[in-house]
């Protein structure tokens, strides 16, 4: 027997707890109070068969401890690299942004000259107009 199992058991002597040793895990069947203890463990069952289910109990859940940290660093790797793949297209759009912001500067600058122009060209006009009246 393992002495992790043994400890488990029997507990350890001189602790001041050699007393009931509550397990709050599963209930024993058809037990009054439906108080968990060793103590009503081992009188349902040799200490051979309980160490065996112990260990039992404790492979089955292994496996399926490992299987779902093998899935949860799976599904870690895939979300980052979703958020690698957001964060290249986020920056790429952050780009074309301050490209278009540059055009629309160019393009306000270019009316801006294109008003000055024809203000320029009205006033001309009016310079004309006003000397052939006189």
């Amino acid at each position: 027997m393992q002495p992790a199992v043994s400890w488990l058991l029997h507990g350890e002597t001189g602790s001041g707890r050699e007393g009931l040793r509550d397990y709050e895990g599963t209930t024993v069947a058809l037990v009054e109070g439906g108080r968990n203890s060793w103590e009503i463990w081992k009188e349902k069952m040799p200490e051979e068969e309980l160490a065996h289910e112990v260990t039992d109990f404790v492979s089955k859940r292994e496996d399926t401890l490992a299987q779902e940290e093998r899935w949860r660093n799976k599904m870690m790797r895939r979300l980052g690299d979703k958020f690698e793949h957001v964060d290249g297209r986020l920056d790429r759009m952050t780009e074309r942004f301050e490209q278009l912001a540059a055009v629309c500067t160019e393009i306000k600058e270019c009316v801006r000259d294109m008003q000055r122009q024809q203000s320029q060209r009205e006033l001309a006009q009016d310079a004309v107009y006003i000397g052939a009246a006189r």
